[in-house]
Formats: C-alpha cells, structure tokens, sequence
C-alpha cells in the first residue's frame, strides 16, 4: 500500500509538472508570435548600442512597449542562434511587429537608420569614402552620382553652365 500511495504522489507531480511546462510553452508561444497592438503602426525609433546584449536590449523593448516579455524574446534569440546577427544602430519599429519581425529588422542593416554628418570643408571624394567606411555607398557610386546630377530646377542658385564644365559640378555645395 505504501509503494501505490508513493507511485500516486510521483504521478501527481509529474503531472502538475507537464502541466506547467504545456502551460509554459503556450505562454512563451504567445509572446512570441502576437504583437503588442496589431492596429498601432506607428514608428518607434529604437536604438542599439554596440556591444548591448540580447537581455538589455529584451528589457529596452520592453521599456518601448514593443514585446510583451523580455525573457520570452531572450529565449527565442539564445533558441535560434540569432544573437551574432542582431546589429548596432537605430531602426523603426512598430507595435504591429511580433518578436520574429523585429529581430528580423534589427538584423538586417538595410534597415538600420544612419546618421550622417558631413563637416565643412570635405570634398566630395572625402564624403564618398565617409559613406563607403559606413556600408552606405559603393565605391564611384557617389561620384558617379555627381557627375551625372540632373536636380538642376530644384536648386536656381547653382548656376548650371559653369558646374557642369567642372570635374565634380556638385563641389563645395554638399
């Protein structure tokens, strides 16, 4: 009698225990693929820092109210590997993302904002290889672009006849 009652109470527990992990898989399933506000598409611009952490930058999204669990979205990174491919920089995000949508943005450098300052005094040549060092620009594609300009009706204080008779026509006015 005393090996029937033990074999009741271990069944017992382990059922409670498949129980929690039933209900806790369906939790994180559903903090995973349900945005936080399927009609809320308004951007939220959401920066990462280099060097940040999965963790911190679970806990930044939810100070943002853009994921519902922080330690739901580190699972799903530390789960799939994608923690090398989370990059630094800023991103547009929304509530309408679910967590698989914003890891995909906050991966994917074509969606990384870039802030640019161009300082007095570069030329041309100086700013092409400022964007190329940031992945922005191919190398000649800027030049190329310059060389080839054809705003001229958006800018009537460019004096079209001489700037295109110079080299790079667009010099000293970017």
């Amino acid at each position: 009698m005393h090996k029937t009652k033990n074999k009741s109470i271990v069944l017992l527990l382990l059922s409670i225990f498949c129980g929690i992990l039933v209900f806790g898989y369906f939790r994180y399933n559903s903090y995973i693929q349900n945005p936080i506000d399927p009609s809320d598409n308004t951007d939220i611009s959401f920066q990462i820092e280099k060097g940040q952490t999965a963790k911190e930058i679970a806990d930044k999204l939810e100070e943002k109210e853009l994921i519902k669990n922080p330690l739901s979205f580190y699972i799903y990174v530390r789960i799939h590997n994608l923690g090398k491919d989370i990059i630094s920089g800023r991103f547009l995000l929304n509530k309408t993302m679910n967590t698989p949508e914003i890891i995909k943005t906050i991966s994917d450098p074509k969606k990384a904002e870039a802030i640019l300052t161009i300082q007095e005094g570069l030329t041309i040549n100086d700013i092409e290889q400022k964007l190329i060092k940031l992945n922005l620009a191919e190398k000649g594609k800027v030049i190329n672009e310059v060389k080839n300009f054809v705003g001229w009706e958006y800018y009537d204080f460019l004096d079209q006849k001489t700037l295109k008779n110079l080299e790079l026509p667009l010099e000293g006015y970017l």
